[in-house]
């Protein structure tokens, strides 16, 4: 089996709710924990939420199995990207400008 296990099925998951999703029959849940807002209330505003995915076995932020905090965060060693919204890339850097793979609607510039 192969051990760097991937997947887009974090894709197409509705991650604003604690449901099933109906395409995919996976579980999941958005819990917002807090939200910060920068310059006296003015912003920018940076959420803090808890979120569960059970498609996702890593173990990355050390809260759990299929656990995260939402965040944005580029993996660049095992070339991934994994979008505050749950969505994730591969990604080729070859040094000058990163090429996001499997990418079909542009959601990140």
């Amino acid at each position: 089996m192969n051990k760097h296990y991937y997947t887009q099925t974090p894709n197409f998951t509705s991650h604003g709710t604690a449901d099933v999703d109906t395409r995919t029959r996976a579980f999941g849940f958005n819990f917002t924990l807090a939200t910060l807002n920068g310059n006296q209330g003015m912003g920018p505003e940076l959420e803090i939420a808890l979120n569960y995915n059970n498609s996702d076995t890593s173990n990355a932020w050390a809260i759990g199995n299929g656990f995260s905090y939402g965040f944005t965060v580029y993996d660049k060693p095992n070339g991934s990207l994994v979008l505050s919204s749950g969505e994730s890339y591969k990604v080729r850097d070859n040094g000058s400008q990163p090429i996001l793979l499997q990418q079909k609607i542009p959601s990140v510039i």
